[in-house]
Parts: structure tokens; sequence; C-alpha cells
């Protein structure tokens, strides 16, 4: 089993958008980090919302970095880590 990162941006710093929460239900506030045991994410924006998926509950991590977007800086990337065996199911759904 590996571990694989899968850099995402989310958030705004000042009226955040971004919602995202653990298939668990361990919601992840905009530039903190966070972990669950889980078998996925669900980010929500707006009308649109993302799915990551796996396989079977593993414990999982989303960790805000240093590093933002946009010429004010709106947009943080967070790094998801899921030890998993290779696999993950992504969904997208517009409003």
């Amino acid at each position: 089993m590996t571990g694989r990162q899968m850099p995402a941006v989310g958030g705004t710093q000042a009226g955040n958008t971004d919602r995202v929460t653990f298939t668990d239900g361990t919601e992840a506030p905009y530039g903190s980090d966070t972990t669950a045991t889980t078998d996925g994410l669900t980010l929500r924006r707006g009308r649109t919302t993302v799915l990551i998926r796996w396989e079977v509950p593993r414990p999982a991590s989303l960790t805000a970095t240093p590093t933002t977007y946009l010429r004010d800086g709106a947009r943080r990337a967070h790094t998801l880590r899921i030890p998993h065996g290779g696999t993950l199911r992504l969904t997208v759904t517009f409003g």
C-alpha cells in the first residue's frame, strides 16, 4: 500500500465558499489540518460538488499549505493524503 498525495486548491480567506466533509461526517475547515478514517471526501463550492472516493475506510488527512493563488491570495492549496491501493473514484457534478 502506498501513500498518495493530491494537491487541491480551495476556500477563500474571507467568506469561504467551500465546504469540505469526509464521508464519516468530519468537516475540514479552511486553512486547518484535518484527519479522519473514512472512505471519501466531498467538496462543495456553490452548486458544484466534487466527490473523491476510495474502496475502504482508511486514515486520510487534508493539510493546508502555505501556497496561495490569485493576486490577493484568496485561494490556498491543501494536500489530501490517502494510503490506498492506487484507485480513486472522482465525480464532479455541476449545478
